[in-house]
């Protein structure tokens, strides 16, 4: 049965009956095995159906993202994300994080976290801009996370954490700075509670 006239059964029956249908499984061709477990993410399933439904990447996608991640104010960023991220080879360059733009951005990361202990000689804006890129490249515990809205890819070069997002559909550097010791864990824990997949 496809995806549509499941749709169909939900709008006209209600969720009982299509949670009946799901977890004894009468049917299931392309809908992910967590959405028979757990009916509550058929409305996370329907947002991005009805959005991405006919890209090549669609099954593809609602098979590893965390589908109860997903809302209607990070979907496309989302999905742009997975997209983009088939190919990640570490960030080609900064983006604008919270700030006007990517100069302003580096700038102020630079000015924030000069000072953490880099063990870089000369270190300067150039050698801190360059530093992050190359370290991209390198970096482990590649994971995708979202608040809610925002989406984000971060992952570790040894206790230097690097965050890249979108910006209009481009991925750049958000930000990058050494985690002490006393938050590694906190901060490890709370990008894997947002977790979406991991790369």
């Amino acid at each position: 049965m496809s995806f549509d006239k499941l749709i169909k059964i939900k709008t006209y029956y209600g969720y009982r009956i299509l949670d009946y249908i799901l977890k004894n499984k009468i049917i299931i061709d392309n809908i992910p095995n967590c959405v028979c477990k757990n009916i509550n993410l058929f409305y996370q399933l329907q947002l991005v159906n009805d959005k991405y439904g006919d890209h090549k990447l669609y099954n593809k996608f609602i098979n590893s993202c965390n589908l109860d991640k997903i809302t209607k104010y990070n979907l496309d960023n989302l999905f742009n994300m997975y997209v983009i991220t088939q190919k990640f080879n570490g960030f080609q360059k900064w983006g604008p994080g919270n700030n006007k733009n990517s100069r302003d951005n580096l700038l102020n990361h630079y000015h924030k976290h000069k000072n953490e202990n880099w063990q870089i000689n000369n270190f300067n804006l150039e050698i801190y801009e360059k530093f992050a890129i190359d370290k991209s490249k390198m970096m482990s515990n590649k994971i995708v996370h979202t608040n809610g809205k925002k989406v984000y890819l971060s992952g570790l070069y040894d206790k230097i954490l690097i965050i890249g997002r979108l910006n209009d559909n481009k991925l750049g550097i958000s930000s990058c700075y050494i985690i002490d010791d006393q938050n590694y864990l906190n901060k490890i824990n709370i990008f894997n509670a947002n977790m979406c997949w991991k790369l």
